[in-house]
């Protein structure tokens, strides 16, 4: 079978049970550091590693030395989108929708969307972001943050929803979790504040995350 499948060089030096990864040196090079993860592991963790050790096939190596990529990978929003990757390789529909195709200001319209596609879970990434513009803007920010949130808490699904950092006011020493009470500082910041207070009290299985 190896005889029929493999590349001509296996075939020469079948003794031999992995091979060189060009493109992942090149990745790597000129990096001070990149992350990496087993290949096995009943955990998924990742790690720092220096530059100059060289990975082996046990590893997965991304070749990303800043510390946003590193915090993501080891976020709970990283770990759901991981585990509908999977999901979709195991059969499970994953469908997702813009604004034009599913407004969560309109509860009709995210009626007839869920309904549609026989959803058992919403994950909500939608929201008014323009902080800038949210003072002058305070109308549609709210009908977004807060009252599109409610919109879909309304559902009786399952519902996460992803928030910002932006609705604590930073004195906190420690991390912050979903249950923390919010107290944004600036005036755009709190066009942002309704939306996780929007979700938890109709919803408890409805966290948003920060």
């Amino acid at each position: 079978m190896r005889i029929q499948t493999d590349p001509l060089p296996h075939r020469d030096i079948w003794w031999i049970h992995g091979e060189s990864r060009p493109g992942m040196r090149r990745a790597l090079n000129g990096l001070t550091r990149f992350i990496a993860t087993p290949r096995v592991s009943k955990y998924r963790v990742f790690v720092w590693f220096n530059a100059a050790t060289i990975p082996d096939s046990a590893l997965y190596a991304i070749a990303r030395d800043d510390d946003t990529t590193f915090g993501i990978l080891h976020s709970r929003f990283h770990e759901l989108w991981a585990l509908l990757r999977v999901g979709s390789r195991l059969g499970l529909d994953i469908a997702g929708f813009d604004r034009q195709a599913a407004d969560i200001t309109d509860p009709v319209a995210i009626g007839t969307v869920l309904a549609k596609v026989q959803a058992h879970l919403i994950i909500n990434a939608a929201a008014y972001t323009a902080v800038d513009k949210a003072e002058s803007n305070v109308e549609r920010a709210f009908a977004i943050n807060r009252d599109g949130v409610a919109n879909l808490a309304r559902t009786g699904l399952p519902l996460i929803h992803i928030s910002t950092d932006y609705v604590f006011d930073g004195r906190k020493r420690g991390a912050y979790v979903e249950t923390d009470p919010v107290a944004p500082l600036g005036g755009p910041a709190r066009a942002l504040k309704p939306s996780p207070r929007a979700t938890i009290p109709r919803r408890p299985r409805a966290p948003p995350i920060h």
